[in-house]
């Protein structure tokens, strides 16, 4: 019944897989992730949806369910955070992995989804995660995938100064920041804090990882 829910209105698979995604990453409350795999309890996709909570493992068990009830296959990709490290490093063992990703097959391709990201673009990993190695889980099987890496073009953000300086020497304007990608997400994670220090947050993120050579004396940050 939630997958044809999500499916209303739409035509393509591709934007199916956008609207699961957004229900996972930001409809689903994360809770904090163990050291591996097992060491939590295990949900049904019926638990998780009324409980609106899970881990990874969790959120990927949902998504391959809706995406099963509309006739689209999804495998799992055990993943490691990085600085993760097997406890009895002489023994073959999956204690290194403690993520898991959902892989769609999807024209030849694998689209993959982190299921515990906030706000990323459609089909598109954390910065943390791309380029590194993930086990990809079949039926039968297991193989090893080198995960995707964005183009320097996907992750593009634009800063645009629009200053006057006055007869006394005082500079003031505006810092234009237009963001996409990464970026884009990770400001919409500031922005979704409901504190007050929402917007401060957000400030001093754009002034130290964009804009880390500029001074500025009374800042106010406004959003479209």
């Amino acid at each position: 019944k939630v997958a044809q829910q999500l499916r209303q209105g739409l035509d393509s698979r591709t934007d199916f897989v956008g609207r699961v995604q957004d229900l996972l990453q930001n409809q689903i409350s994360d809770v904090p992730e163990a050291l591996h795999l097992a060491a939590l309890p295990k949900k049904t996709p019926q638990e998780i949806l009324r409980l609106q909570t899970g881990d990874s493992v969790d959120q990927a068990t949902l998504g391959r369910a809706l995406l099963r009830a509309v006739g689209m296959d999804a495998l799992f990709v055990l993943v490691a955070r990085r600085g993760s490290f097997a406890e009895v490093p002489d023994l073959p063992t999956p204690a290194p992995f403690n993520h898991v990703l959902l892989a769609i097959p999807q024209g030849g391709r694998f689209t993959f989804i982190d299921p515990t990201s906030p706000h990323l673009p459609a089909g598109r990993l954390p910065g943390g995660l791309q380029g590194q190695r993930g086990l990809l889980v079949r039926p039968k099987s297991g193989e090893l995938v080198d995960l995707p890496i964005d183009a320097p073009s996907d992750n593009a953000s634009r800063l645009r100064f629009e200053m006057h300086l006055s007869e006394d020497g005082l500079v003031s304007g505006q810092l234009i920041a237009e963001l996409g990608g990464l970026d884009a997400a990770k400001a919409r994670v500031l922005l979704d804090d409901p504190g007050p220090a929402s917007g401060q947050s957000l400030q001093r993120w754009l002034l130290s990882s964009l804009a880390p050579a500029v001074s500025f004396g009374d800042v106010r940050v406004m959003t479209t």
